[in-house]
């Protein structure tokens, strides 16, 4: 499935090619290109990239079913946009706090724990 996002950009051409060179090393993409197209590809994503005057418009031509649209969009949007890309790196985990669970979660991911029960609900131990 393909995805094609047209991006406004407000830097030079030539210093957004040299910001996307920059931001696919440190992330383990191949970027090949100059100013007015090219194409990339990680393990994770391919696609490809033209621009028409202050417009990028890049095409996803395969995602990996494991990559959020969501985020990839994101990233995408930071980098071609010539602003600071919303996400961190492909590698960094997330700064967000961990999602709580509802109370009906909590119970079961509690009955396999070594704790047997709400400590005011314990058994007393059996008499010898």
């Amino acid at each position: 499935m393909t995805r094609t996002l047209r991006i406004e950009t407000v830097v030079s051409p030539s210093l957004l090619l040299q910001k996307a060179r920059g931001a696919a090393r440190a992330n383990g993409v191949l970027l090949l290109g100059d100013e007015n197209s090219g194409r990339f590809t990680h393990r994770m994503l391919e696609g490809n990239y033209r621009r028409l005057g202050r417009t990028v418009i890049v095409t996803v031509t395969y995602k990996h079913r494991l990559v959020p649209w969501s985020v990839l969009e994101g990233r995408l949007r930071g980098l071609f946009g010539g602003g600071p890309p919303r996400m961190g790196r492909v590698g960094e985990k997330s700064k967000a706090p961990p999602a709580r669970l509802s109370r009906g979660r909590r119970r079961a991911a509690r009955r396999h724990s070594r704790h047997h029960g709400h400590p005011h609900h314990r058994r007393p131990p059996h008499p010898r």
